[in-house]
């Protein structure tokens, strides 16, 4: 870069996350220097919406409250949920079983007495992964 140009502020994009210099460049002399890259974004880890069709849960939804119980005299039920932003990711789990979840309906199925299901969102903050897990235990009578 010639002297005397105009600095220049580094972003760059590493997966979904954007990243920022924490120096602006401005000419030759900063050749060599280093720079540190902070992410400049957060991506929550919080649901905002969470339903299982045929199970009663014990309180409304928060999507700061992370553990929940409900109850289900069905053999199935589906689950439903909105990630906050759209750019964390989820994983879950029913007893034992991993679920392929999209948002958009997934179906449970109850075995009689304790079900534990186990959803586990991923975000960022300060650079840092973030990992929020909701637990709802749904007991099939």
């Amino acid at each position: 870069m010639p002297p005397n140009s105009d600095s220049v502020v580094l972003t760059v994009k590493f997966g979904e996350a954007w990243y920022t210099a924490s120096d602006a460049l401005a000419d030759t002399d900063d050749v060599g220097d280093e720079i540190e890259f902070i992410a400049s974004t957060e991506v929550s880890a919080l649901l905002t919406a969470m339903g299982i069709t045929n199970v009663q849960l014990n309180t409304t939804f928060d999507k700061n409250t992370l553990t929940y119980t409900g109850t289900t005299n069905q053999s199935s039920g589906t689950l439903t949920f909105t990630q906050e932003s759209e750019y964390s990711s989820i994983s879950g789990k029913l007893g034992s079983s991993t679920l392929t979840l999209d948002g958009t309906g997934t179906t449970l199925n109850f075995e009689a007495g304790a079900n534990v299901l186990l959803l586990a969102v991923s975000g960022y903050k300060d650079g840092a992964t973030v990992v929020k897990t909701y637990k709802v235990t749904i007991t099939k009578s």
